[in-house]
């Protein structure tokens, strides 16, 4: 038998409010890293008092996640998966998606009318032609709860790249955020690990976004990487955080032949990659998680649902570009365990300068803007990725002028856009001027002018 912690309760309940009310459209529910999320999930659907499909990302989330319900002594559970050699229905069901989505009329008739989606942030795409929208529309439940600690998506445009709440997403499926955990009170709580940073220099000059501005792409991350010795520091590091004592350490490689070339160096190691096979897979996870490897490198594999309370340490060893990627990575560090007293967070590529310490976010409803995500008070959503330029809380409440009418008469004086105002250049092309703040000097009074303008305009952009 367990009990709620405090936040785990609100959560339950305020998603049994959702399902025994009135509204019917489909929501969502933000729970931190090592907030418990599947011991919320599996009470949700406990409580439900019918028939409840729990639909799960990956084979490897549904077993796992699936194993902690039975140890939460669940009843009338099944899976139905191809991948993990089962297909069976049950008053929970746990699937993933792939398995179901020709079998949508099936659970319909069943019965099923309340879906709980893992990972929601991953696992939906709201595009009309998508296994999963295709799925949804034929089954038609009456209730649908997306689970994520990381609710926003990427939106990418000829003008840039935004993170975008999953409820402001077009097109979007999920429309209302109805429960919000903060880090901070995990924290306060003393539910999360305390994290302590070890960070390097980094130049990221070289780095190059790839075509949906997502993403640095990988050859150009491999070229920083190789260029500024950042493999070499860590295996230096590693060999030294061994002889210090540590046996429970985790790589984050930018490569798959890094990945393979660091097991072959370092003592009590082992690497996986998305091209190692699942039985192998498995047997390489769990001997790091008895402790016979101390080391796992690994390129693009741990970054989700990763669930091991005694890892110590986090290397980091690759560029990103992407908050919810540095977000998970950095989770997995976070579950608290006697064995540790905190969590060695190492960073040899910048990130944690890019994106801020993951403690320090919040995830709030904010007045005259809506629900977003701000780190150290600036607006982390809903502004172009690498723009050059910051929103505060101050410039919502000071409601900047979307129309920027005193911009009207000015023109641009040099460059592709010359002979034109800088509203219309903000319509045709935003990502120009985020280029400019990336690229440009603003070093004349005039330039400086120009930035403050440019400024202006993006963060009424953002501020829509």
């Amino acid at each position: 038998m367990y009990t709620l912690r405090g936040y785990q309760d609100r959560a339950v309940s305020d998603c049994m409010d959702y399902i025994r009310g009135p509204l019917n459209l489909p929501v969502v529910a933000v729970l931190p890293t090592a907030a418990g999320k599947s011991l919320i999930v599996n009470e949700v659907a406990k409580r439900v008092g019918e028939k409840v499909l729990i639909i799960q990302p990956s084979i490897e989330l549904l077993k796992q996640n699936y194993k902690k319900a039975e140890e939460l002594s669940c009843i009338g559970m099944s899976i139905y998966s191809a991948g993990a050699g089962e297909k069976e229905f049950g008053y929970l069901t746990y699937v993933t998606l792939g398995s179901i989505k020709k079998e949508a009329k099936k659970f319909k008739a069943l019965g099923f009318k309340t879906v709980l989606i893992d990972e929601c942030h991953t696992g939906v795409n709201p595009s009309e032609s998508s296994m999963f929208t295709k799925f949804i529309k034929a089954l038609d439940p009456k209730k649908v709860i997306g689970f994520t600690a990381t609710p926003y998506r990427l939106n990418s445009t000829l003008a840039g790249t935004k993170l975008t709440m999953l409820n402001r997403v077009i097109p979007g499926y999920f429309k209302k955020i109805i429960h919000v955990t903060q880090i901070k009170e995990m924290i306060d709580q003393g539910f999360w690990s305390d994290i302590r940073y070890e960070t390097y220099e980094f130049d990221n000059s070289g780095l190059i976004l790839n075509s949906s501005g997502a993403e640095f792409t990988e050859t150009s991350v491999s070229q920083a990487v190789q260029s500024q010795g950042v493999n070499n520091n860590i295996l230096m590091k590693v060999l030294n955080m061994q002889e210090l004592g540590y046996t429970r350490i985790l790589v984050f490689t930018d490569s798959v032949p890094t990945a393979k070339k660091f097991s072959e160096h370092v003592k009590n190691s082992a690497y996986i990659t998305s091209n190692t096979k699942p039985k192998e897979r498995e047997r390489i996870i769990s001997e790091f998680k008895s402790g016979k490897i101390h080391v796992l490198f690994n390129y693009n594999i741990l970054a989700t649902g990763f669930d091991y309370p005694e890892l110590q340490s986090v290397i980091m060893g690759r560029p990103t570009n992407s908050l919810a990627i540095f977000y998970q990575i950095v989770g997995r560090g976070v579950r608290i365990h006697p064995a540790k007293k905190w969590f060695h967070m190492i960073d040899f590529c910048g990130n944690v300068e890019r994106f801020g310490r993951v403690e320090e976010q919040e995830i709030i409803n904010y007045e005259n803007h809506g629900w977003a995500v701000f780190c150290k008070g600036e607006l982390v959503t809903d502004v172009y990725l690498n723009g050059g330029y910051s929103v505060t809380k101050d410039d919502i409440d000071n409601k900047f002028d979307s129309d920027n009418t005193e911009l009207e008469t000015e023109k641009m004086w040099f460059g592709k856009y010359k002979g034109k105002t800088l509203p219309q250049i903000m319509k045709a092309n935003p990502g120009y001027f985020t280029f400019m703040l990336n690229n440009f000097d603003f070093n004349t009074p005039k330039m400086y002018a120009l930035k403050r303008d440019i400024g202006k305009l993006l963060k009424s952009d953002a501020l829509k």
